[in-house]
């Protein structure tokens, strides 16, 4: 995904208590919201990193934890090529003809 993506987790569980996302590198930890056996987490993703899904009941922690990696894409310039066409019967109209590549949302300006 693109760096200064935000993404949310959605966890559907059965007797857990509490939920955590433990990242590395910086160090972080986000505490999910919880609602009828289901968690939600976010972030906004700045950088590729390593982390924990960390479960909590009443009972004990989990003993296993559940490692994950997310890789951010850094945002690149924009490349754009344009091209323009000539009508070459009536010699009143010019095409343009664009390829835009790029890594984050195209928006448009005027």
């Amino acid at each position: 995904m693109p760096e200064g993506s935000t993404v949310r987790w959605e966890f559907a569980t059965t007797a857990t208590d509490e939920l955590q996302l433990l990242f590395k590198n910086p160090d972080e930890t986000v505490t999910a919201t919880a609602a009828n056996d289901q968690f939600q987490a976010s972030r906004r993703v700045l950088r590729s990193q390593e982390y924990t899904v960390r479960l909590r009941n009443a009972a004990s922690l989990n003993r296993d934890p559940i490692q994950y990696q997310i890789t951010a894409i850094p945002d690149q310039t924009p490349e754009i090529t344009l091209e323009a066409f000539s009508d070459t019967t009536s010699l009143r109209y010019l095409a343009l003809g664009a390829i835009c590549s790029m890594t984050t949302a195209l928006r448009a300006y005027s």
